[in-house]
């Protein structure tokens, strides 16, 4: 689970409905599968194009700050971190288009001569620390549902502090989803920093995740609906670990007032859901 893609749906957008279901066999939906397949193909082509449409004319070393840019509702606008990588990713290995040979993901985090935004990246990481600091000791929404108080001003209390992410990461380097607010970049090793300096501990550590719950909340309606998509739920992956990065994020949303209406768990091997269920206790 590499990123979560975060997006308020209202009954009056609409929506395609995503098909989970199982056939008799127990086997998952092979028009299910297929639709996946097609909607993660056709996002990776305009995660790509839109890249490299909007860095050509851009100088390779320039800093633009996601705070001052202007998008588009629904425009996704890339951290200048997460446009350099995809920039120099033969130069930093990350192509090498081999299966045996796994490029080091931690480089451009502990050796400041492999990339020019050493630097950048551990401003980013300081901020990141800063932030989940600061969402460790949020005391909560204290409403169930935050959609049946918009008109109380419940969203301005959901910012961490004061001046909402821009205040904390100020260095501007967060990735932006048009008008529904900051996330954080992607970036090597695709999961929290910190597994470069201490794997074990770090491995399934949910913390690289940035929320923009005021934002998010700015974008509600009384009717919206909220959905979660899980896309790699298998829990015997995490058996073992003490962590759930499923419950995880249901926790942390419920912890802010959003209640998911929709729970969508998909994983690539169909599986009995009575062993997920037994799995599930053994975490």
């Amino acid at each position: 689970m590499n990123r979560f893609e975060r997006k308020t749906l209202s009954r009056h957008e609409p929506t395609t409905p995503a098909n989970g279901r199982k056939d008799g066999n127990g086997k998952g939906s092979l028009l299910s599968r297929s639709m996946i397949g097609r909607c993660v193909v056709v996002i990776g082509l305009l995660y790509c194009v839109f890249h490299f449409n909007r860095e050509d004319t851009a100088s390779p070393n320039s800093r633009v700050s996601s705070h001052n840019l202007r998008f588009s509702p629904n425009e996704y606008g890339p951290s200048f971190l997460e446009s350099y990588i995809l920039r120099h990713t033969k130069e930093l290995g990350y192509n090498v288009g081999d299966p045996e040979k796994i490029p080091d993901a931690c480089a451009v985090w502990k050796d400041s001569s492999v990339s020019a935004i050493y630097d950048d990246l551990h401003k980013y990481r300081a901020e990141l620390d800063e932030y989940n600091r600061l969402l460790k000791n949020y005391p909560g929404a204290k409403v169930d549902d935050v959609r049946l108080h918009l008109d109380e001003g419940i969203c301005d209390t959901l910012e961490v502090k004061k001046g909402g992410l821009q205040s904390i990461f100020k260095s501007g380097l967060l990735s932006r989803v048009g008008d529904t607010g900051f996330v954080e970049p992607m970036l090597p090793p695709m999961r929290h920093p910190g597994i470069c300096d201490d794997y074990k501990k770090h491995l399934m550590d949910m913390g690289y995740l940035v929320h923009d719950f005021g934002a998010m909340c700015r974008k509600l309606k009384r009717h919206s609906r909220t959905v979660f998509v899980d896309m790699g739920a298998a829990l015997d992956f995490h058996k073992g670990t003490g962590v759930k990065p499923a419950i995880y994020v249901t926790h942390i949303y419920k912890l802010f007032g959003f209640k998911f209406d929709h729970i969508y768990a998909y994983e690539l091997k169909p599986k009995d859901p009575k062993m997920c269920m037994k799995e599930s206790q053994m975490i």
